[in-house]
């Protein structure tokens, strides 16, 4: 998503400005600064002599732990980008990107027609085997071996300036969820109040540092996972593998206070 990209720009590059945040937050904005100028975005030439190792073995040397923080051992110049540009050409390639160049696509906007989703539940529970439902933006239904597992759901609008895309179905009519599947922490991934309206409570599995967060949910059962983990029962088997990304909840506590991942089922 482009606005969200824009966000975290403009958040990594306050890290070079510190004391103006210190001054007009406090405490809360030095931590802000503090987290996005020395932990959570570190220089990436501390990692280039990473680049031989695999995933699972920098999973494994918890290369993504920074402290009490993640890091992404995966961003330009580190190990699996170690001869890329650097951060500073990427600064100016956004601005013109973001504030000069044309889009060329703006002249097809108005034609993209908005279509709310519709579901027809009875015909997924009737259907045998496996069956994959798109629901919205980054939400998915899957039905396995008569066990159900919701991906990222969100239901409900986020934000006034994005158009809604709201399902047209009563959360009622939701089958029941075995395993909620939530990939990381931001809000157009976990919403707590499309959980709340989730018809029962299921086994919540999400990386590290979203149990709070989940409980507040009204989720009772979390398990919380890092890279390379796994979850197994009744031949089910449920893997977090890493990924390019990063979270963040409130910029005031910065980015990265909890990890990100994908999941192989």
């Amino acid at each position: 998503m482009e606005r969200r990209r824009f966000l975290f720009k403009a958040l990594f590059w306050l890290g070079a400005t510190p004391l103006y945040l210190k001054f007009l937050f406090h405490s809360k904005g030095e931590n802000l600064a503090k987290a996005l100028a020395m932990g959570a975005v570190a220089p990436a030439s501390a990692w280039a002599r990473h680049s031989h190792l695999s995933l699972r073995e920098i999973a494994s040397r918890k290369l993504h732990h920074r402290g009490e923080r993640f890091f992404n051992p995966f961003i330009v110049g580190t190990s699996a980008l170690p001869h890329a540009q650097g951060r500073h050409g990427s600064l100016w390639r956004f601005l013109y990107w973001k504030l000069i160049a044309k889009n060329k696509f703006s002249h097809l906007y108005h034609r993209e027609e908005v279509r709310p989703v519709t579901i027809d539940w009875n015909e997924i529970e009737e259907k045998k085997g496996l069956a994959i439902t798109f629901i919205k933006h980054a939400t998915l239904l899957i039905k396995d071996a008569g066990r159900y597992i919701l991906i990222d759901p969100v239901f409900l609008g986020l934000f006034p300036f994005i158009r809604d895309f709201t399902p047209l179905f009563g959360m009622s009519s939701i089958p029941s969820i075995d395993y909620l599947l939530i990939t990381h922490g931001h809000y157009d991934h976990l919403d707590i109040p499309s959980i709340r309206s989730l018809p029962n409570s299921p086994h919540a599995i999400a990386p590290l540092g979203y149990e709070g967060l989940l409980h507040r949910g009204g989720v009772k059962e979390v398990l919380s996972l890092d890279w390379f983990q796994y979850h197994e029962r009744g031949g089910l088997r449920i893997t977090l593998l890493p990924c390019y990304h990063w979270t963040m909840r409130n910029p005031f506590k910065g980015v990265n206070t909890a990890l990100w991942g994908s999941f192989l089922i």
